[in-house]
């Protein structure tokens, strides 16, 4: 319209993630204007695709800063690493058509080696079949930002599944970030009181009338875990704190909470091993409600006897 390209979707979300206090950078996936994935990929086409996904990018970066937003995160092609080769070519010329926009970063959810010098962001999964924890190391040391790819359709809708891997997981793997896949999906039974709506399970509405998101307990899960990971960072950056002013021994006290929570959490989730229950979710094992709470307090109270002594009160 007026030679600008619209994306009202875009402009919408970015919105709607302000009003729920979402106000980091935007990650938008956009695998299917640019025919990078499986049913369009007979349509790819370099030229023209890869000035297209430019286009995109440059436009979402304009409509994300207008919305207050410096960055925006954009992804080409979803899970490149097909067996049969078909996105992982494709996924490779697109990244190189739209890398080095100022202000974008681009990102994919796998990929593989052949991708790491050109993606700035990978997302890598934790599903069985997806990336093992020596990939999470090999990436991180090329120099990319590693975040966490969480997809609930497959590990189900359990929200003490949620409030791990948004929380101590993420913390205990180093993510920068976690991106979660079909959340929509959370807001069906037995989660809450309206049944589905279709035969895949969609959760619609997502919104009420007024636009305003509709609350969901797997949705307040992973802020529960969001939160968790918040104590997790503020206990780290206060033992950094104290061991530059020389306060070793406070500092080595606080770090043996954190220290042994961290080996308590196996970073191939060994402990959980994909056992499935009546709904499709994993097992919870020892990582009950109890669990949660008791490492909430003690994190909670090491940041609380830390902090004493670096303010001297």
């Amino acid at each position: 319209k007026d030679g600008k390209l619209c994306l009202p979707d875009l402009e919408m979300s970015l919105r709607t993630a302000k009003a729920c206090g979402m106000t980091r950078t935007p990650c938008w996936f956009v695998g299917r204007l640019v025919n990078a994935q499986y049913k369009d990929a007979r349509n790819f086409d370099a030229k023209r695709d890869g000035d297209l996904l430019r286009e995109l990018s440059l436009r979402a970066l304009e409509i994300g800063r207008a919305e207050g937003f410096e960055q925006v995160i954009v992804v080409p092609s979803d899970e490149p690493n097909d067996p049969d080769n078909v996105k992982l070519p494709i996924a490779r010329k697109l990244l190189q058509a739209a890398k080095g926009i100022p202000g974008v970063r681009l990102a994919v959810t796998s990929g593989g080696e052949s991708l790491k010098q050109l993606a700035d962001l990978h997302q890598v999964s934790i599903l069985p079949g997806g990336s093992k924890p020596q990939e999470f190391a090999e990436t991180k040391a090329a120099g990319r930002e590693v975040w966490l790819y969480e997809n609930n359709t497959t590990t189900g809708h359990n929200p003490l599944w949620s409030r791990f891997v948004f929380g101590c997981f993420g913390w205990r793997g180093g993510f920068a970030g976690i991106s979660g896949w079909t959340y929509p999906l959370h807001t069906y039974a037995p989660y809450d009181e309206r049944p589905r709506v279709d035969a895949e399970g969609q959760a619609i509405p997502e919104f009420d009338g007024e636009g305003r998101p509709i609350n969901t307990v797997v949705w307040e899960a992973i802020r529960e875990g969001v939160d968790d990971r918040r104590y997790l960072d503020t206990l780290g950056q206060l033992v950094a704190r104290a061991q530059a002013q020389g306060q070793t021994e406070p500092a080595a006290e606080a770090q043996k909470a954190l220290d042994e929570l961290r080996a308590d959490i196996p970073l191939d989730f060994s402990d959980f091993g994909y056992v499935h229950n009546e709904y499709g979710e994993p097992l919870p094992g020892k990582r009950d409600a109890a669990w949660f709470a008791a490492n909430r307090e003690r994190i909670a109270a090491a940041i609380l006897k830390l902090k004493q002594h670096l303010d001297g009160k």
